[in-house]
């Protein structure tokens, strides 16, 4: 639902993302349904990225695991707080681009020692 007149920039939509969240973590059901979603993502990205690492990993799976929950934390954690509680002054494109970069230096690392 968007704000009347505003079209979405007033920053509501926002803000709503944020207490989902966080609600996530007290509401059984909204946990309940977020982790199914995160479940859902994962498996797919896992299965995207599976077949790129092998070879490169021990267990391409579980990099490719481990490096979806690395990038999805920092995601959360991001939408939840707002992108100055860190303390960092990048802005929302540069972190997106520095996140999408990171599990590719990971998942392909390997094959670089």
């Amino acid at each position: 639902m968007r704000c009347a007149g505003c079209f979405g920039i007033c920053g509501h939509a926002r803000w709503r993302r944020r207490a989902v969240i966080l609600l996530s973590s007290v509401h059984p059901e909204v946990f309940k349904r977020g982790a199914g979603y995160t479940r859902q993502l994962r498996e797919l990205y896992v299965q995207r990225c599976t077949p790129a690492v092998c070879g490169q990993h021990s267990d391409p799976a579980a990099a490719a695991s481990a490096s979806f929950d690395a990038v999805f934390a920092s995601a959360v954690f991001r939408t939840a707080y707002g992108p100055a509680f860190p303390g960092t002054d990048r802005d929302a494109e540069d972190h997106i681009a520095r996140l999408a970069d990171m599990p590719c230096a990971y998942l392909i690392a390997a094959q670089l020692r």
